[in-house]
């Protein structure tokens, strides 16, 4: 293929070619931030090798380091690598892995370290190990002699900026033949279908012939289009100052004088060209494009002119960034853990007839059998609860004990998950022995304290009564949240007597629905409220009236509605109406008393008792 010069481009595909200054890429991958408790290990790497040892400005230098971790290291644990503060990133991140894929490390290049964090590769491996290797850069303002030392335990290395010389540098001119190329692009990467760019310099003229004949190694394929396209392979010639370097001016070949035999399936591009004046370089800038993955991509001119003849190598590295990991099988014992959680979550309040579900996750943690035995104390569940059934034992053998406590007991070679289910006790109208709060705590064998939850249980008695404090039967109640109105359960238990569902704090609306055969509905509704502790107060009407509200000895609170004949109620206006209510607060102790009987006596009782047997 014979083609023309096209000179719309050349000049500027020369510059931007022969500016290979890379930009910070950016390789993204999931990085986990350390738990708590992860701490730095000293001494993790062991070696380090910084090539080239001399670059220029702006010239990438790659850092391969090994490293080894201690057995003892846990996962999350960190070790870093200082960077000097002048140096520009191109990697920011990547990972470790060992031969199968299992992660072994993340690495995060930033802020003038790069800092390595472990996997929980390292408990279940010891003896772990590896390398690693990533990309900086010099910065273009760098000058020559200026040094970057890397400090690894005892050992430093530095490294020292050269001299950058050569045309458009600065300096002396530079008289050989020269050839270099870059992946296309901000990250420096590369892959398959990607480009890069060469470029490829003559020493200085005058010629009266100059041939580039370019030879690919493998993995890349000419890029041969038509003139207007910038990827066209093309020749410009550039007059450098032999004092300074600095490029003087542009001139182009001409065009009936030029040749270039370029196609995509050949491994030769062949370019010719006429009188480069004197004090000028010819330079060719072409394009190949990427067809396979490679970590170096090779090529190589052989530039023939009627004085010399110079074949220049070339090499261009993908700046990527990796390493490997590998370790031993963990010889050492496996252990186990315990995490407990409930549903619903600890500090629910919860009612009569709710059932709880407790869940103990077992972590397995290193290699072989692990022996468990916990305990689940549910001595202060059981007074208010009743065990409802295992519901998963995890291979594990779940054992009721005499006391009520539940023991978790058997070997894991992995997870496990075990759980089972209480019931709150449904409200009598004399329950017994319960300390109104579901608590229990987990515990290894040997061991005093672990995971426990707890859950307030909480509700209230509504008693309708006579003026004469007897139990009425007939009557119907309506609970209901005041703040947005939904309802809250209200059993009846027995004659006059109902049972509310699980009463979180608020405020809310008590309101009688029924009255019995020949008795007074309640006038309005009663309003009371629900402390943080559970205390219950009135709030409308003011509990001197046929409403009032106590506290039983069990610590239960009894809301009394008193009521007398509707045919002698006092008509609308009378007078002395206050005459016909008892004092609510003088007799609903005997009320209350009998709702709710010795569950005070019957918790200190207990209480003794474990004492006296400790």
């Amino acid at each position: 293929m014979r083609v023309t010069l096209g000179r719309a481009c050349s000049a500027t595909r020369l510059v931007a070619c022969a500016a290979v200054a890379l930009l910070v890429g950016v390789l993204v991958i999931g990085v986990l931030p350390a738990p708590a408790g992860a701490k730095p290990i000293d001494d993790a790497i062991t070696g380090l090798t910084v090539s080239p040892m001399n670059p220029l400005p702006g010239q990438s230098v790659e850092l391969r380091l090994q490293w080894a971790v201690p057995n003892d290291t846990e996962a999350g644990d960190t070790f870093a690598l200082a960077l000097p503060g002048a140096l520009e990133l191109i990697t920011t991140a990547f990972e470790l892995r060992d031969g199968a894929g299992n992660l072994v490390a993340t690495a995060v290049v930033d802020d003038g370290q790069a800092v390595f964090t472990l996997s929980d590769y390292v408990t279940t491996h010891t003896n772990v190990r590896g390398t690693a290797r990533f990309w900086v850069r010099i910065s273009d303002d760098a000058e020559k002699g200026d040094e970057f030392t890397f400090t690894v335990g005892s050992t430093t290395t530095t490294i020292i900026v050269g001299d950058p010389g050569g045309p458009g540098t600065g300096g002396p001119a530079d008289l050989s033949a020269t050839k270099y190329g870059h992946l296309r692009g901000e990250e420096g990467y590369g892959g398959e279908g990607d480009y890069i760019d060469y470029v490829v310099k003559t020493p200085v003229g005058p010629f009266d012939t100059v041939t580039f004949k370019d030879t690919l190694g493998e993995g890349q394929a000419y890029v041969c289009h038509d003139t207007d396209d910038a990827d066209a392979p093309s020749v410009v010639y550039y007059k450098i100052d032999p004092d300074t370097g600095d490029y003087l001016a542009t001139d182009y070949p001409k065009e009936d004088e030029t040749t270039i035999d370029c196609a995509p399936e050949s491994a030769t591009l062949t370019v010719t060209v006429k009188d480069v004046p004197e004090e000028f370089i010819a330079v060719l800038t072409y394009t190949v494009q990427v067809t396979e993955y490679l970590d170096v991509y090779e090529n190589s001119a052989l530039i023939t002119t009627d004085r010399t003849t110079d074949e220049v190598p070339s090499e261009v590295i993908r700046m990527g960034a990796g390493g490997d990991g590998e370790g031993d099988v963990s010889d050492k014992q496996a252990t186990v853990t315990v995490a407990k959680t409930a549903n619903p979550t600890t500090g629910t309040v919860v009612g009569p007839g709710q059932v709880v579900t407790y869940t103990l996750a077992f972590d397995h943690d290193g290699t072989g059998e692990a022996a468990v035995d916990y305990t689940d104390r549910l001595t202060d569940v059981l007074d208010d609860a009743d065990f409802v059934e295992v519901i998963r034992d995890g291979g594990l053998s779940v054992t009721r004990l005499e006391n009520g406590d539940v023991r978790i007991t058997g070997s894991l070679g992995a997870d496990a998950t075990v759980s089972y289910s209480v019931k709150v006790k449904p409200a009598t109208q004399s329950p017994t022995g319960g300390d109104h709060t579901l608590r229990n705590v987990i515990v290894k064998t040997g061991e005093d304290d672990g995971p426990s939850t707890e859950h307030p249980v909480r509700y209230v008695y509504v008693a309708k009564v006579d003026e004469h404090r007897v139990a009425l039967d007939g009557a119907q109640f309506a609970l209901l949240n005041d703040a947005d109105g939904t309802s809250v359960d209200l059993t009846q238990t027995d004659t006059g007597i109902f049972v509310s569902g699980a009463l979180e704090r608020g405020v809310y609306r008590l309101q009688e629905v029924q009255a019995p055969e020949g008795y007074q509905l309640l006038a309005e509704p009663v309003r009371f409220k629900v402390g943080d502790q559970g205390a219950v107060t009135l709030t409308s009407p003011s509990g001197t009236g046929p409403v009032t509200v106590s506290l039983s000895d069990d610590g239960v609170y009894v809301i009394t509605v008193s009521d007398r004949r509707a045919y002698t109620l006092p008509l609308t206006g009378g007078s002395g109406a206050a005459a016909f209510w008892l004092c609510g607060g003088a007799v609903l102790s005997i009320v209350a008393a009998s709702l709710v009987v010795g569950r005070v006596r019957a918790i200190t009782q207990r209480r003794q008792t474990e004492t006296a047997s400790r």
